[in-house]
């Protein structure tokens, strides 16, 4: 198998709307590509170049919704660079990597977060416990050994 083109070559993206469940998936995603022994250069260089905006779920749990079957929460910032949080008319923008923070100027005019805007984000959090979780079948699965982390 071979691959046209060199690493370095991806254009900046942003990836904006991604849920919280799906964010988390890049943790995941960057310990399988870049890790001691196998490193994806092509995968590396676009998740340097990608800025994730995540939105978060306000009205968990949905009929779709799996994060808490994956330990995340509907307002997790896993995996993002930027989490949105609409909070009433406006939203609560927290800015989690270095990456997001390079977009922090076009917010400059933005409040700062107050108590009441941490307090909606937690009520969020706190609609979808633990115990909303997809039914599963009981089977277990298991990974393949063969695969390190």
């Amino acid at each position: 198998m071979a691959f046209a083109g060199e690493a370095g070559q991806a254009p900046e993206a942003v990836l904006f709307g991604v849920r919280p469940c799906d964010a988390h998936s890049y943790v995941l995603l960057d310990m399988l590509f870049d890790q001691e022994k196998y490193k994806d250069t092509f995968y590396i260089d676009k998740r340097e170049k990608t800025i994730v905006i995540s939105l978060a779920c306000i009205h968990p749990p949905y009929t779709t919704c799996f994060c808490t079957s994956v330990d995340g929460s509907p307002v997790a910032s896993e995996g993002a660079d930027i989490l949105l949080t609409e909070i009433g008319t406006d939203y609560l923008a927290e800015f989690i990597t270095a990456k997001g923070e390079k977009l922090l100027s076009y917010f400059a005019e933005a409040p700062k977060a107050d108590e009441k805007a941490l307090a909606a984000k937690k009520a969020i959090a706190e609609k979808s416990q633990p115990g909303d979780q997809i039914p599963h079948s009981g089977q277990s699965h298991q990974a393949d050994p063969g695969c390190e982390f």
